[in-house]
């Protein structure tokens, strides 16, 4: 099970962001000690299968940094001529259908 939390909005200015490395390998965008507790939680609070599964939490680096819109809807548009660009914001499985849609407008 991949999980994330809330959006966190980063103090930092964006031209200092530092985007890379993303993921794991970056210490400035990774969950703090309180995630393991808020995900697991949230999963036993959701689905009862979950509820006793602290110890199975494999604790390692995890997260990454976002970019949303202000309303959290993905972006599809043409960039340059022969570059159409998909910006998922993170929405991950929802977007399984995205991939026709996009064809579709292409040809």
């Amino acid at each position: 099970v991949q999980g994330g939390a809330m959006p966190f909005k980063v103090p930092t200015a964006p031209e200092q962001v530092k985007i890379d490395p993303y993921g794991p390998e970056s210490p400035d965008f990774i969950v703090g000690d309180d995630f393991a507790h808020m995900w697991v939680s949230a999963l036993a609070f959701c689905q009862k299968r979950f509820e006793g599964t602290m110890p199975k939490y494999k604790k390692e680096p995890s997260g990454g940094i976002g970019s949303f819109t202000a309303d959290s809807f993905p972006v599809f548009d043409r960039f340059c001529e022969n570059v159409y660009v998909i910006a998922d914001s993170n929405h991950g499985y929802k977007m399984i259908g995205v991939g026709k849609l996009v064809a579709d407008d292409i040809c």
